[in-house]
């Protein structure tokens, strides 16, 4: 079953929503108060995590455009 070409762009829409939010948790982790910067770090693992997901469901989407997976490399050539 094929994704649909109008996820990809809301997937991507999101990714850049998510990226936005990386320059607030960026400017609560130079903040003096540990427990803000703590918060902050948590909330940066968090965006980090949702970028890699979006990703990898974009990357889903189109197969062919990254490096092959090992399971797909062969061994041995075809020709002799």
């Amino acid at each position: 079953m094929d994704i649909p070409g109008w996820f990809v762009w809301i997937a991507l829409g999101l990714a850049v929503m998510q990226a936005l939010g990386l320059v607030l948790v960026v400017r609560r982790l130079r903040g003096s108060d540990s427990s803000v910067r703590f918060k902050a770090r948590l909330d940066l693992l968090d965006a980090v995590g949702s970028m890699l997901l979006f990703g990898d469901l974009v990357q889903w989407r189109n197969p062919g455009s990254g490096s092959p997976s090992p399971a797909s490399r062969s061994w041995r050539s075809s020709t002799p």
